[in-house]
């Protein structure tokens, strides 16, 4: 071979190196007769000799320590002619060249070029709507994202520039078991695991470049990176219908030791797979959506279960899609001859794109016209009773809020709007998003940008994240959370304000509960019943009318009645505090004790 080339021999059960860099995960694998060539973008090309005419073929290592395995490498490289199999009719890989399987999931999402590369060495371009067969390997392009649901349940999605192997989807739908597998080569991901993961401890695995991961039924987020990057994997919440928060658990191992994560936020990074994966850190909220936005973005929500009363709106959505589902790509180059794709399991038809709605300003976008557009989801709602607006708003029946849930989950042209919307747990993006909650308990996250978020009915939980928010509970008993803030916040829950270096200036309405960070904050109350937190940091709490909870935290602490003129009765040492104006309150982990104007009784620890 000329230039930038280089020949290795393969031997049976001997990793071998593959010299030159970072390219490897990113290489195009090509069979030629017996021998893997391997090509990169930077003009290097490595012959493998002999490589597939071996019974155990050997795994190929980055210098760095990234592996591909033998079963990775041979579906990487495909057929030796589109439409054949010979080349998989050796040893242990007989089994990869049976015929497709009936489809194993379906495209919800494709932003950008994606594409499927099919075991018969087929390439074709996806969009939504499209079918997802074992054995297909997706790839996504400069910008691109997908996201996709799986048979069981299972939502998956893959940012830019990312490669996944699909090497396992066995589902019985009756039984709810099977066997799910997939290899991760590269890119930013993220997947809700569905009734598999539940059905036995090893039914699901992940394997990427650098250890493999035991899925435990949870919600998941990482990146397969390119050589001397690190490779991250992150352990997320998932909700029930009742909106309790889910915690799953990820076995981590690889040739040095293992792993395991079963804490919300819990993170690992490593980047050989002959290093031990090192004991998990915990990254905050907006350190995930910093980390794997990309693909959380493009997350489907969990299909399993959907909540109370928005089930029939989404089977009619799903009949919907299913009619025009005849789509699963359009076949590109290597067969342009066959227009209708005889080689794809399915039509060539696509399904259209749905209709994008006007290009509004977030806070000056029209529910008319997601009403006009939505309308079949919408109805029987007397639209007459409803009225919106930023600061204020009043409520149509709750089941406007049920299927506007729906029409926001299942709709991606108003989620361009309204934000990335899954059930219970919403996430914004880093533009100036509007988020509506729904008519049970939300997670809502507005994370950058100036944003207004809405939490409707129920208890419901917002961290706006940096820029100036506005957080409107609505009906319930409502949390602002400021827990990853580290510069202090000046929160007044009576004047309706919080304000800080890290998280602008909010406006907070409707908001019951405040949870401070690790800072030295000023938290005041408001004259209704409420609780506060002051956590880490030397806090100082001001208590005012209403039944409240105070708790200092850790640091040293203040509790302060200032406000007050009619006298207060305090003890720090019993953790109550009484007044005409200040109704009954309790109080924990304070070290200082302030009183007002009246005369007050007042008592340390």
């Amino acid at each position: 071979m000329a230039g930038d080339s280089i020949e290795l021999q393969a031997v049976p059960h001997v990793r071998l190196v593959i010299p030159g860099g970072d390219w490897l995960l990113r290489a195009e694998f090509t069979s030629q007769g017996n021998d893997l060539l391997l090509s990169g973008a930077n003009g290097k090309h490595v012959l493998i000799r002999d490589y597939f005419s071996l019974d155990f073929p050997p795994e190929l290592m980055s210098q760095g320590g990234a592996v591909i395995t033998p079963q990775m490498a041979v579906k990487l490289a495909g057929s030796i002619v589109p439409g054949q199999y010979g080349l998989l009719e050796n040893g242990p890989f007989a089994q990869l060249a049976q015929v497709t399987s009936p489809p194993a999931g379906k495209v919800e999402l494709a932003d950008g070029l994606v594409e499927a590369v099919r075991a018969d060495g087929n390439r074709y371009i996806l969009s939504q709507g499209d079918n997802i067969y074992e054995g297909d390997i997706i790839e996504t392009d400069v910008g691109a994202a997908v996201g996709i649901i799986f048979s069981d349940g299972t939502t998956f999605s893959m940012g830019d520039e990312g490669r996944m192997i699909l090497d396992q989807m066995v589902y019985d739908p009756d039984t709810n078991e099977g066997l799910f597998n997939i290899s991760l080569v590269q890119g930013v991901f993220s997947f809700i695991s569905g009734e598999i993961a539940k059905s036995a401890p090893d039914a699901m695995t992940l394997i990427t470049p650098v250890a493999t991961i035991g899925i435990r039924g949870t919600k998941v987020a990482g990146r397969a990176a390119q050589e001397g990057e690190q490779n991250t994997i992150s352990l997320l919440p998932e909700f029930d219908t009742d909106g309790n928060i889910i915690v799953g658990e990820l076995i981590i191992s690889n040739d040095a030791g293992t792993v395991t994560l079963n804490v919300i936020g819990a993170t690992v990074q490593m980047s050989s797979s002959f290093v031990a994966p090192p004991p998990p850190v915990t990254l905050s909220t907006q350190q995930i959506q910093q980390q794997f936005g990309a693909a959380l973005n493009v997350l489907p929500p969990s299909t399993l279960p959907i909540q109370n009363g928005v089930e029939e709106a989404v089977e009619d959505s799903k009949e919907e899609a299913e009619n025009n589902e005849d789509a699963p790509g359009e076949e590109v180059e290597e067969n342009p001859e066959n227009p209708e794709n005889p080689e794809n399991p399915d039509s060539a038809e696509t399904t259209p794109e749905p209709e994008k709605l006007p290009d509004n300003k977030p806070l000056d976008f029209n529910f008319e016209d997601i009403f006009a557009k939505n309308a079949e989801a919408f109805r029987p709602i007397d639209f007459d009773s409803f009225s919106f607006d930023i600061n204020s708003f009043t409520l149509a029946p709750v089941e406007f809020s049920k299927r506007l849930t729906d029409v926001l989950q299942n709709n991606p042209s108003v989620q361009e709007v309204v934000g990335v919307v899954g059930i219970n747990q919403i996430f914004g993006t880093s533009g100036d998003d509007v988020i509506v909650g729904t008519g049970i308990q939300d997670f809502i996250y507005g994370l950058a940008g100036d944003d207004t978020l809405l939490g409707l009915l129920s208890d419901d939980f917002f961290s706006g994240g940096p820029g100036d928010d506005t957080l409107n509970g609505g009906d319930g008993t409502d949390s602002a959370d400021y827990t990853d803030d580290t510069a202090g916040v000046t929160v007044d829950l009576a004047a309706g304000t919080a304000s800080g270096t890290d998280i602008g200036s909010d406006t907070l309405i409707s908001i019951e509960i405040i949870r401070a960070g690790s800072g030295d904050d000023t938290l005041t109350a408001s004259s209704s019943a409420g609780s506060i937190s002051g956590n880490n940091g030397d806090d100082l709490i001001i208590g005012n009318a209403g039944n409240d909870t105070f708790d200092g935290g850790a640091g040293t602490d203040t509790l302060s009645y200032v406000n007050d003129t009619q006298g207060v009765t305090v003890s720090l040492q019993a953790g109550t505090a009484s007044g005409t104006g200040i109704g009954s309150d309790t109080n924990q982990s304070f070290e200082n004790l302030t009183g007002g104007s009246g005369d007050d009784n007042l008592s340390g620890n």
